[in-house]
């Protein structure tokens, strides 16, 4: 941000951020005085942090523990928990529990790291990361727990502790769970705070257990120059990733919060985010010798020889009824490849007749997506569709696509497609609208395809005419397919700025996806807007 005078003209919009602080973001590039600026003049990070503060989101002093997260490990009975301070050096970090104390007792210490990126002219991450294992968990038990620490400074030796949180231990396997689906986030580019808060607001009511982001999860690394603040695409904000965590602290410190690696972590070899993430490496991988012992389902003559993981690139896990596989479309998936060897065999042991009756389902995330309609969109199924197949994934989930698009089961790269029971023919004019039935799949041969990268970053997206056959559903900027009038129209931007047929409301089109695994053959997937009624729901009913 720049001196207003030096504005005078230029376009502007204003997002109100996180129902507090405002901040004003350039639309148009010009040339004005070099960076950085008057302190009066920049984006008021004092105004968010004083918000979060008021919130007790953010901490009170240098040593009080924010950003609070959770995250899943390889055994069952351990959570991680992970959280920043503002000071660098602190002493005694822990996470107590209140209510009840495990087995393992009520107190758990940290390890603490901390990293470093290039100095510019914007603030940097000058604080301490810490994260504890907290075991002797009994499955669906809720625990009460803070995170503490000591300020080593004598002048303000005193003790720092988060608010109280609560959370579940995972569920055991082969148990329903209902999973949030979060793509392509930030804070104010420009939804990526109302998706938090509508989350925050309805994932009790909505049960969650769980929470996976499929990358892109800051935007603290833009890919955008802007010579006139020096700023170069090379750059990363480390502020915005305090930012992001604090605004979804209320969400990741209540149940875990599970990540993918999409392109705009890659800033600074990827520091930032392997610093602040510890995913785990998977119940089938040799490079965790607890993995055998802390499963007590893997077949260990089975593992021996499988490919090394590597978190939070690419990694799997059990939960509940699910095998999640996570990989990352940023490296290379080829079946010469580290992470396509490890994917085969993962996807080879998950797909064992043993196996499948206790994780019946497999879900697949991956950042850029194997089918999408968006012009933009460059081909990326080449190296993944066969092998999807072959091992009978059920659904795989991306981002990447500033939009939500649900496929048909698709396979054959477009020409095998398989419809639902309930679903309305896209060419045809004279169909019966019954927006009360929900497409359901039937033992479907191929995987369904979901681009949830609809939840917080702008949307300017352009769809390819005419629509797919294999593509069910699709929005973004505002529009959407929709029925009218008992007829099937393909809504375009024309269509609605010249005639008038639909309102445009732009916020309709962010959300967010919950994935609910029933049972071991039946699943719910439903989209969550944050406003308006642009919503997808589908079933997959299949035999185990």
């Amino acid at each position: 941000h720049v001196p207003e005078n030096d504005l005078l003209g230029r376009m502007y919009e204003e997002f109100h951020l996180f129902g507090g602080a405002e901040v004003r973001i350039l639309a148009a590039d010009s040339d004005v005085a070099d960076a950085p600026f008057d302190s009066q003049y920049v984006l008021s990070l004092e105004d968010m942090r004083k918000h979060f503060y008021n919130e007790g989101r953010l901490p009170d002093t240098g040593a009080a523990p924010g950003e609070l997260s959770l995250a899943l490990t390889d055994d069952e009975t351990v959570m991680r928990i992970s959280w920043a301070t503002m000071d660098k050096i602190i002493e005694n970090p822990r996470i107590e529990l209140v209510s009840p104390c495990t087995s393992d007792g009520c107190i758990y210490s940290a390890t603490t790291t901390t990293y470093t990126v290039p100095q510019r002219w914007w603030p940097q991450f000058n604080g301490s990361l810490h994260s504890s294992l907290v075991s002797g968990l009994i499955s669906g038990e809720t625990y009460s727990y803070r995170a503490c620490s000591d300020s080593s400074s004598p002048a303000n030796n005193t003790e720092s502790c988060s608010d109280y949180y609560t959370f579940k231990a995972p569920p055991p396997l082969s148990s329903p769970t209902s999973i949030a689906i979060i793509g392509d986030q930030g804070t104010v580019m420009p939804l990526g705070f109302a998706i938090s808060e509508k989350l925050t607001a309805v994932q009790d009511e909505l049960n969650i257990d769980a929470v996976i982001h499929v990358g892109d999860l800051s935007y603290a690394g833009i890919d955008t120059a802007f010579p006139h603040l020096n700023v170069s695409k090379d750059d990363e904000f480390e502020w915005i990733w305090d930012l992001w965590q604090l605004q979804n602290q209320p969400i990741a410190a209540t149940r875990p919060y599970m990540i993918g690696i999409g392109n705009h972590e890659a800033w600074y070899n990827w520091t930032a985010v392997t610093s602040r993430f510890q995913m785990p490496y998977g119940p089938y991988n040799n490079n965790n010798n607890n993995n055998k012992k802390n499963n007590k389902n893997v077949n260990t003559n089975a593992v021996s020889n499988v490919s090394v993981s590597n978190p939070p690139f690419w990694y799997s896990m059990n939960h509940g009824y699910v095998h999640w596989i996570h990989t990352c479309s940023e490296f290379p998936m080829d079946n010469t490849s580290t992470q396509g060897q490890w994917l085969l065999q993962d996807l080879s042991y998950a797909s064992l007749d043993a196996q499948r009756l206790i994780t019946p389902w497999i879900i697949i995330t991956i950042h850029r997506p194997p089918y999408s309609s968006e012009t933009s969109w460059i081909e990326y199924r080449n190296d993944l569709e066969l092998l999807f197949n072959k091992y009978h994934v059920d659904v795989v989930i991306s981002g990447h696509i500033h939009a939500y698009e649900r496929t048909h089961s698709v396979g054959n790269n477009g020409l095998s497609i398989e419809y639902p029971k309930n679903y309305h023919n896209n060419h045809n004019d004279n169909i019966n609208d019954d927006n009360d039935d929900d497409d359901v799949y039937i033992n479907p041969i191929y995987p369904i395809y979901i681009t949830q990268g609809n939840s917080g970053a702008l949307q300017v997206e352009k769809w390819v005419h005419p629509v797919p056959d294999w593509s069910a559903v699709r929005w973004a900027n505002g529009y959407t397919n929709s029925y009218k009038n008992n007829q099937y129209h393909q809504q375009t931007e024309n269509e609605n700025e010249n005639n008038n047929i639909y309102p445009y409301t732009y916020t309709d089109t962010f959300g967010f996806g919950v994935a609910r695994f029933v049972n071991a053959t039946s699943m719910l997937y439903e989209s969550i807007p944050v406003t308006g009624n642009f919503s997808d729901k589908f079933w997959i009913s299949k035999n185990v």
